[in-house]
């Protein structure tokens, strides 16, 4: 998905998955995506730099970063964390997201012995206004669970209802 981005739009991509697989993607990306520049965070030490147009984050480095986007993508993964770390997710997103930017999810029922059994009771803040909903049946996927697919769009409110630490 990010070298389709990448080779479509003049953009930055903050990507942050597992380093197992972040390596992987990176090898990917640098051998397929011309004069690209990668910037990673490993570790505590390491920083943000903007003038990569694709920064790789570990998944524990993430929430202690200040980012500002227009789009946030999630595919598979919300259903394999427990319920601590999608709350953790959705209030980076709701925190990091631009006004009237857009938050796309595609996810199955809960995998993980402590994760929302269903993805509609994921912890969308109403600071987002759904924009598309679908109920997929994927016969492509190894799986044949449903998927809850959901567009939203962050509202240009100020007010701010939603707190992930109460959950």
């Amino acid at each position: 998905l990010s070298s389709m981005i990448l080779k479509t739009y003049n953009c930055k991509i903050y990507l942050c998955d597992l380093p197992e697989t972040l390596i992987f993607q990176q090898y990917f990306l640098a051998n397929n995506i011309k004069n690209i520049k990668i910037n990673y965070i490993a570790n505590y030490n390491d920083n943000l730099d903007k003038k990569f147009n694709l920064t790789l984050i570990n998944a524990d480095q993430l929430h202690r970063l200040s980012l500002e986007f227009n789009f946030a993508i999630n595919t598979d993964s919300f259903g394999e964390m427990d319920k601590s770390s999608v709350n953790k997710y959705f209030k980076f997103i709701k925190n990091n997201l631009k006004k009237n930017g857009n938050f796309f999810y595609c996810n199955p029922v809960g995998l993980a012995g402590h994760a929302y059994s269903q993805p509609g009771n994921y912890p969308l803040s109403n600071n987002f206004k759904i924009e598309k909903i679908e109920v997929m049946y994927p016969s492509h996927r190894d799986t044949f669970c449903k998927y809850l697919m959901i567009l939203a769009k962050k509202k240009n409110s100020k007010k701010n209802s939603y707190n992930a630490n109460n959950l």
